[in-house]
């Protein structure tokens, strides 16, 4: 199973935050696009997750940046638009992002010191992830598998062999 763009984009935002954001920090990352079982969403749901939950969350000096990572032609869910609606009311401002150099703006507008060469290490970031079979939207190329070793394919080789070989 390859992962998916947003996933991608999660996993490059946290080593860029790692990298870009002055410590004290805490960066928590939810992932709960796919379901290992037939009921995992259930027994989450009955724990408290909500579907439409943002991806990521900035917890610094008492804030919580909140963010919901999408691809460039990704739409919100009618429940994340739900959350997000429900969450403004409580006070909390969710921001759409789109790419690594994206987020680190959203946390610059938001007066978090960033580190040196922060916007460049976002820019190299959002290069990886638009590189050859890395796009944003699109899956990584399959690697070519050699066949499967079966009983019929060796009795094939053997009798290729004992014809090529006197």
């Amino acid at each position: 199973m390859s992962a998916g763009p947003e996933h991608r984009l999660q996993i490059a935002i946290k080593k860029w935050v790692r990298e870009a954001v002055p410590f004290p920090h805490v960066f928590l990352a939810f992932d709960r696009s796919a379901a290992r079982s037939p009921l995992q969403h259930l027994h989450e749901k009955t724990r408290g997750a909500r579907a439409g939950t943002p991806d990521v969350v900035l917890l610094w000096r008492g804030a919580a940046i909140w963010a919901e990572l999408k691809a460039p032609d990704g739409v919100l869910s009618i429940h994340q638009k739900e959350l997000h609606a429900e969450m403004a009311l409580a006070g909390h401002r969710v921001s759409v992002v789109r790419s690594v150099r994206a987020y680190a703006e959203e946390l610059a507008a938001r007066q978090v010191p960033l580190g040196p060469l922060a916007m460049e290490r976002a820019d190299a970031a959002d290069r990886l992830l638009s590189g050859p079979g890395q796009r944003l939207g699109r899956k990584a190329p399959a690697k070519p598998r050699p066949p499967k070793i079966t009983v019929a394919r060796l009795r094939k080789i053997e009798a290729v062999r004992g014809r090529v070989l006197f």
